[in-house]
């Protein structure tokens, strides 16, 4: 890798955000801890038996701290938050190798989620054969979409360990040794995309059952209106 070289004039070294992202993360984290806690008390005290659904977030609990681990421990114990010339000689492999990790924590967690309100609704609303198709159909867009996106993670260089190896200040990966083919940018979007259009359409998914119970219209948009929280 190439030397960065002095530091650009006026830079203050000392300066860091580690503060704001570790409080940041800690504070949601903990709240989603602190939701799932009462989802599992709640459980118990109406003695309602787990489900798919409260498996599937508990998973994704454990998955989304694996994430916020990574980010808030290891990569700002690497310089993270800092100026570049401020972290450690290895911090762009270390950040390099953190952000590889992140990609699969994040997606898994997210999979776990859509998983967990996919399997509410099949609690809920499966009661037709074409309500059990459709959230076959959905469960399958997610799945299809969680594959894609960890081939693309893992792949994205050739070996896979030059994706971080290649910033190693001592024994850097020979460029002549390595492929790295894909575009990080397109990579986030051909992610995000999909994700975005099946969280829409979980969304949408109760609101043509809602609009068929026999409830006043400011009963049927205000029970509509907490299905499609998730949108916020």
């Amino acid at each position: 890798m190439a030397s960065l070289g002095p530091p650009p004039p006026g830079i203050n070294l000392q300066a860091s955000r580690a503060g704001n992202l570790v409080a940041t993360w800690a504070s949601t984290w903990g709240l989603a801890v602190a939701a799932v806690i009462l989802r599992v008390v709640c459980r118990k005290l109406a003695k309602i038996r787990f489900w798919l659904d409260d498996w599937f977030i508990i998973v994704s609990l454990l998955f989304s701290g694996g994430f916020t681990f990574t980010v808030t421990i290891y990569m700002v114990n690497n310089g993270f938050c800092k100026h570049i010339w401020a972290g450690p000689p290895d911090a762009t492999r270390d950040w390099a190798l953190g952000l590889f990790t992140t990609e699969f924590t994040y997606t898994f967690s997210l999979m776990f989620i859509k998983f967990s309100i996919l399997a509410f609704y099949w609690r809920i609303f499966s009661i037709q054969f074409i309500d059990k198709l459709l959230l076959w159909v959905l469960a399958g867009m997610v799945a299809c979409w969680t594959v894609a996106s960890i081939l693309t993670s893992v792949f994205q260089c050739v070996p896979i360990s030059a994706l971080w190896q290649q910033f190693d200040p001592v024994h850097p990966t020979d460029p002549s040794t390595f492929t790295c083919g894909v575009d990080i940018h397109k990579l986030f979007i051909g992610k995000t995309v999909p994700h975005i259009i099946t969280d829409i359409l979980i969304l949408l998914f109760p609101v043509p059952y809602i609009w068929g119970l026999h409830l006043r219209m400011s009963q049927k948009i205000a029970t509509a209106c907490v299905f499609m929280l998730g949108i916020l």
